[in-house]
Order: structure tokens, then sequence, then C-alpha cells
């Protein structure tokens, strides 16, 4: 005599347990989110009460983190007035234009007006700044210009950028060039500050490296390296780090793990209706019969999607952890079946 029911129980044990697992780490993130977001509000009400003092070097962070944290319109606003506050012109003009486009989107009509005006009154008070670069290290394949350590793309230069009055750093770089660097102080009424960046001076050291290669011994690694690269004299490019593995791998935990709900469900949903039809231990129904043997089937499935699922986002997390690896090293095979399944993961390392 067939006995669906004490099958049933068995198969869905762990569907229920693989099911509150996933439903735990599903609330990792949030959790850590809310944390996040009451950090933030904690920060923003203590960097208000410092902004209505006019203690604005100690309410410029707290509400600059706060909006790194929970970037909110009105914390960006409330940040622009204390940039504002504090004389950094540029930077609060900034703030404001974003904080503007910020709350029409938002619908917040009444934040985009206050933002509108602030950036009108700070407009014909903006201070700037305009790079010029020497022709000769122009169109140098490798040429890098930062301000404060923020890179300044070749689009920017000879074109009045806006800049906050105080001390700035400017340094340029290029492969067999000595870097070059230079530190001036823009004062509240200079309008408009030129800065020259000369053309670079060459590097002997780096010379003498480049021509010393050729004929340096080839190593274990070099031997490896391929045929284009060691012809030239130079070493092979690094392998282009990519986050494309880690990607796929939760894009493939997450598709396993609706799979694995759908099927969970379903399998609750069988076992509900067989029960309703075969409360007995012994079932001699037909549907009832059919019913049961739905819900181990689904059950079945659903616990593999499951732990494929979560298989998945784990081997992701460590990859991206890692740093990502070469697309063309990596290979992510997914399997999921009635009987079995799991994630295949082939690389060279």
């Amino acid at each position: 005599m067939y006995t669906p029911p004490v099958r049933r129980a068995r198969s869905l044990v762990p569907l229920v347990l693989v099911t509150g697992l996933t439903a735990g780490l599903s609330t990792i993130a949030p959790r850590a989110r809310a944390a996040d977001t009451a950090l933030a509000e904690a920060l923003f009400q203590e960097g208000k009460k410092l902004l209505g003092r006019k203690e604005y070097a100690k309410a410029c962070p707290k509400l600059a983190e706060s909006y790194h944290l929970d970037p909110g319109g009105g914390t960006l606003l409330t940040l622009a007035l204390c940039h504002e506050g504090e004389g950094r012109v540029a930077t609060a003009w900034s703030e404001f234009t974003d904080a503007e486009s910020t709350a029409r989107r938002d619908g917040r009509a009444d934040r985009a007006r206050i933002a509108a005006q602030h950036v009108k009154q700070l407009e014909p008070k903006l201070q700037k700044v305009v790079l010029v670069v020497a022709e000769a290290d122009a169109n140098v394949a490798g040429f890098e210009l930062e301000r404060d350590g923020v890179a300044i793309g070749k689009a920017a230069w000879t074109i009045p950028i806006p800049i906050d009055s105080g001390a700035h750093t400017f340094t340029a770089e290029a492969p067999g060039k000595k870097p070059w660097s230079k530190t001036l102080t823009i004062r509240p009424d200079e309008k408009e500050t030129r800065v020259e960046v000369p053309a670079l001076e060459d590097d002997p050291a780096a010379k003498a490296a480049a021509q010393a290669a050729p004929s340096a011994p080839a190593s274990a690694s070099a031997k490896a390296a391929p045929a284009a690269a060691i012809e030239s004299g130079h070493p092979a490019p690094p392998a282009k780090r990519s986050y494309v593995a880690p990607i796929a791998l939760f894009a493939t935990g997450a598709a396993a793990l609706g799979v694995g709900a759908f099927f969970g469900v379903t399998a609750l949903s069988a076992k509900k209706d067989a029960d309703s039809r075969c409360p007995a231990t012994q079932c001699n129904d037909p549907e009832g019969v059919r019913l049961s043997n739905k819900a181990v089937d689904s059950a079945n499935v659903a616990n593999v999607a499951f732990g494929v699922g979560i298989v998945a986002v784990g081997v992701g997390a460590v990859l991206l952890i890692a740093g990502g690896r070469d697309d063309s090293k990596v290979v992510v095979a997914p399997q999921v079946a009635a009987q079995g399944g799991g994630v295949t993961l082939r690389s060279r390392w």
C-alpha cells in the first residue's frame, strides 16, 4: 500500500530548512541598509545642529558622510548650504545644481526653487582655473593630469573650471617622463587663475630601464609570455581584470533562488491539497497520490535550486572580494535537475 504522507514529510523537511536559510541570508542586506540609514539620520541631525550654530568645519563632514550613507535630496541641499557657509563657493554651486536636478526628479518644487536661487546667487562669485598643457605632452600616450588627486580629462583643458579658494595641488605624469607637481593658493579675490603645465622632462632612469629590458635574460614567466611580447622586449600585459564572472554567478544564483522559490511554493501547495485528500497515513485516492508525488518532485527541485543559488552567490562573493578574474579564464556552468545539481566553476588562476 502506498504511503505518500511519510515520503512527503521527509522530503519537505530539507525544503523548509533551505527556505529558512535563504530567508535569513536575504535579510542581511536590508539589515545592513537599515543600519546605514539609521547612522545617516544621526549624522544628519547632528550636522544640522552644528550648521545652525554656524560651526561649518564640524557640520560639513557629518553631512557629507550622511549623504554618502544615504544619498537623499534633502541631505544634499543641506550639505550645499553648509559648504556655502564655509566659503567653498564652487563646491556649493555644484551641489546646489545637483540638488535642483534631484528635487525636480523627486517632484519637490520647494527644494528645487531654493537650490535654483542659490545657484543663481553663486554663479557671479565663482572662481575658475584654466589648465594649459604643453603641446609636446598633449598627445603623449599615458599622459595624466590631476588636481588634488582627481583626474582631469583632456576635454577640460584650456576651459575655465570652477574651483574653491585655498590651496590646490596640480600634478602631471607620463611614461618615461619625470613627474611634475605644483601647489598654489587661490585667493578669494582671484576670479580666474591660469596654470601652465610645462613639457615634462625625460627620465634617464626610465630610459635606461627600457633600453636594458630587451637584453635581460628571459625568466620562466617571460618564457610563458606571448611571442609578440617577448619579441618586442616588453613584458606581457597583465591579465585583464573583470567582474563579469562574479556578476554572472550572482545572476545565476538569483535565477536559481527564483526557481527554488517557485518549486517550493508549488511543493507546499501540492502537499496541502494532497493532505486534504489523504488525511490518513495510507492513501487510496489516485488524485491524492498524484499530488503527493508532485509535492515530492517539486520539493526535490526546490532543494537543488536553493543549493545551487546559495553556492553560486557564495562563489561570486569570493571572486568579487578577490578583485575579479580574467573573463577568458573563468567558465561558469550552472546545473539544475530534479535529482541533483550544482555550479561548475573552471578557472586558470
